[in-house]
C-alpha cells in the first residue's frame, strides 16, 4: 500500500485575496444605493416589479369604463383575465 502524500506549504488564506469595491468616480450616493460591483443590487429588481405592476394595474383600472359595455358577457371575464396576464408578464418581458 501506498501511504498518503502529505501537503506541502500552508494552505492559502483566501480572505487575503478579497478587496473591497472603492466607489467609482462621479458616482453618487443614491447609485450607490441601487448598484453594486455586479450590477443592480438583490431585491430592487423585485422592488421595480412590483412597482411597474401596481402602475399597468392602475392604468387598466382607469380603462376599465371601456370595459363596461361587455357587462354580463363572457367576454368580459376573458378580457379581465387578458388584463391580468398582461399585469402581470409584460413587466418582466426583457
Amino acid at each position: 500500500m501506498t501511504e498518503p502524500q502529505e501537503l506541502s506549504g500552508a494552505i492559502p488564506d483566501s480572505t487575503s485575496q478579497l478587496q473591497v469595491p472603492s466607489p467609482r468616480k462621479g458616482q453618487t450616493r443614491l447609485t450607490e444605493l441601487f448598484f453594486g460591483a455586479e450590477g443592480l443590487r438583490s431585491g430592487w429588481g423585485f422592488v421595480l416589479y412590483l412597482a411597474m405592476v401596481l402602475a399597468l394595474f392602475m392604468t387598466a383600472r382607469w380603462l376599465s369604463p371601456a370595459l363596461h359595455r361587455l357587462a354580463g358577457t363572457v367576454w368580459l371575464y376573458l378580457a379581465q383575465e387578458i388584463v391580468v396576464v398582461i399585469c402581470a408578464v409584460f413587466p418582466q418581458w426583457r
